[in-house]
């Protein structure tokens, strides 16, 4: 069944997997990434408020949440969806041979769903929490009907703040393990000698996977800070945050040219042209200003300075998008143009 949806390659079916790859990868660097940053310092907010008792931390986890627009539908739509379309891109891609890069994207695929599930149970308990205390702060418990409603409200509270370490580890982690599964399936299509001898061994032995993937959880906490910088500059509760955000995107964004640079040199040398070479030189342009802007953000605002590093930050995850899609290109070239000319002999 699932062969059947295989079609053999031509030059248009080609055309048209390399396009909805780059799109597919503009959606997911940046929104995995975001999804994952956001989240895990919403978390760790919500970890500090249980164990300092102050309920500040619990209300800055759940604005984080609710700012940052972490909600069911969206986190489905950045997590698991471009994850199944890899799937289906590389099994089509691979045609012909006995490679299982799309089942195990496919299993990522499954990881991502499960995670996403989780994700939105600990936005749920967040929310949930945050509204029993609302409630309990304006509630008369003068009279015994008051106090019976206040002990089941805050019963209700309590239950929804133990499951959130559950819920919000299970989601973080297991997001994390998928992004890195994909990448570790993508890093195996740029080596065609290991398309069809691949073990988790070998996927979790690739330098370049492994610098690929840190740069994209970099990015991802570093385009997080960037959106604090913006959200919460003006938050009079919580602008606290906007300064938080700022030492987030400069802490993380540090990082990034380093990780582009070991990306570069760990590629298959088969795998480089000049596109390459000219979109490798704009992003790291492009993340060069966005660094600067942070850290010159006090004299401009940091509002302002937000603004213009998430625009360098989005370029900078738009120009890899499109080399990872070159170097995918690249990589297939050979395999392609061997089962596209069978096709051609065959027509005649």
């Amino acid at each position: 069944m699932a062969s059947s949806l295989i079609l053999q390659p031509s030059e248009d079916l080609v055309l048209l997997l390399d396009i909805l790859k780059a799109v597919t990868l503009i959606v997911f660097l940046p929104g995995l990434g975001v999804i994952i940053g956001s989240a895990s310092v919403a978390f760790v907010f919500g970890c500090l408020g249980r164990q300092s008792g102050d309920q500040k931390y619990i209300f800055g986890a759940h604005k984080i949440l609710s700012k940052m627009q972490l909600s069911s539908g969206l986190n489905f739509l950045f997590t698991s969806v471009p994850i199944l379309s890899l799937a289906l891109i590389y099994a089509q891609t691979l045609y012909g041979t006995e490679s299982q890069i799309g089942v195990a994207l496919l299993v990522t695929f499954l990881l991502a769903m499960l995670s996403t599930y989780f994700l939105n149970r600990y936005i749920y308990d967040v929310e949930q929490e945050v509204h029993a205390i609302r409630v309990l702060e304006h509630l008369n418990i003068t009279s015994p009907a008051g106090k019976v409603m206040a002990s089941e409200i805050a019963h209700h509270k309590d239950a929804h703040a133990q499951t959130q370490g559950l819920h919000g580890s299970f989601g973080i982690v297991g997001l994390m393990l998928a992004s890195l599964f994909a990448f570790a399936c993508m890093d195996v299509v740029f080596h065609p000698e290991k398309w069809e001898n691949f073990t988790i061994v070998t996927l979790l032995l690739s330098v370049s996977m492994w610098a690929q993937w840190f740069g994209f959880i970099c990015m991802g906490f570093t385009l997080t800070g960037a959106g604090f910088m913006i959200l919460f500059r003006k938050d009079t509760e919580c602008e606290c945050l906007g300064k938080l955000g700022e030492c987030v995107a400069w802490g993380f964004g540090l990082s990034l040219p380093l990780l582009s640079l070991a990306t570069a040199f760990t590629l298959p040398d088969a795998t480089w042209s000049l596109g390459l070479s000219i979109l490798s030189i704009l992003g790291v342009g492009s993340l060069t200003l966005a660094l600067v802007n942070i850290s010159g953000s006090q004299s401009r605002g940091i509002l302002a300075s937000g603004f213009f590093v998430l625009v360098c930050l989005l370029f900078t995850t738009t120009t890899e998008a499109v080399k990872l899609t070159l170097v995918f290109r690249n990589a297939t070239h050979d395999h392609l143009q061997k089962v596209m000319v069978v096709k051609d002999k065959s027509a005649h």
